[in-house]
């Protein structure tokens, strides 16, 4: 559809494609700027005109397409500069108006709203025939999963049984184990009491074996001094024995001769000589003895 086959009451509606030069009234674009300035607290005699602002969008090619190009191109201060970019493009870029429907346009609204509806309708029927028939399927399938189900909820339910029964076994079992359990500990404690007591014991028979052993050592060692000294008594009794006789020989031996004027001193003293070797002679046949 082309622009020259509307209607003349939809031309309205077209944007427009290009801009038009000088539709502002400038003693209206001046009243807005001083008002706009004045409610920013700015001065309405110091600074930049609107006009010299507006001069900047002569050629609508070159025109400032923000507040920033526009300062950039005219100077002033940035708050003055931005109320000018707005009452400017605000003049130059008009916002379009809407118009009433045309009756022609409300006719062939309500032929595509019917013709809408009858699609629609189709494609509803047609949607709820599918949704029923997956509502059917679906229903005899979930029924007899939950057959299915309640037939295993049966079979855990005898299962369940059977455990709890077989539980309620062990737990029995388990109690006497537990008491079995008990009962050895309770011996286990018993004998190692009793170990203890032999090892104890045991201990205290090698400690006395100990000492005994080294009580023989220390007997045996006496019965070697008491034998040594038994032999040394024996000697000492012997050496006695040969003294005495030795003593009693001399004792019993005749008296000496004595020494007078005729005799000589050679018979005297082989006299003694010859008594005294006897007597040795026998003391040392009694020791060899």
């Amino acid at each position: 559809m082309t622009t020259s086959n509307l209607p003349s009451s939809l031309s309205s509606f077209l944007p427009v494609s290009e801009r038009q030069e000088g539709r502002h009234d400038l003693s209206r674009l001046i009243t807005e700027f001083h008002l706009q300035l004045r409610q920013a607290n700015l001065s309405t005699d110091k600074g930049k005109t609107i006009q010299e602002y507006a001069a900047a969008f002569s050629n609508p090619e070159n025109a400032p397409q923000s507040a920033k190009a526009l300062q950039k191109a005219v100077g002033g201060d940035f708050s003055r500069v931005r109320i000018a970019f707005k009452i400017l493009t605000d003049d130059l870029y008009p916002l379009h108006v809407g118009s009433d429907k045309d009756a022609w346009f409300i006719e062939l609204e309500k032929q595509v709203e019917v013709t809408c509806a009858n699609v629609l309708s189709e494609v509803w029927n047609k949607f709820s025939h599918e949704v029923q028939e997956t509502v059917e399927s679906r229903s005899q399938h979930a029924k007899a999963q939950i057959l299915e189900l309640e037939r295993e909820n049966q079979q855990l339910a005898e299962f369940i049984d059977e455990l709890q029964s077989s539980n309620e076994t062990k737990t029995e079992s388990l109690d006497q184990l537990e008491k079995r359990l008990d009962r050895a500990e309770q011996l286990c404690m018993e004998y190692q009491l009793q170990v203890e007591q032999l090892q104890q014991k045991l201990s205290d028979a090698l400690y006395e074996d100990k000492e005994r052993s080294l009580m023989q050592e220390r007997v045996s060692a006496l019965d070697d001094k008491v034998a040594a000294l038994i032999e040394d008594k024996k000697q000492l009794q012997t050496s006695n024995e040969n003294l005495m006789t030795l003593f009693n020989k001399c004792v019993d031996h005749p008296p000496l001769p004595l020494i007078d004027s005729t005799s000589s001193t050679s018979e005297f003293l082989d006299g003694i000589d010859t008594d005294f070797t006897s007597v040795s002679n026998e003391f040392n046949g009694d020791k060899d003895e």
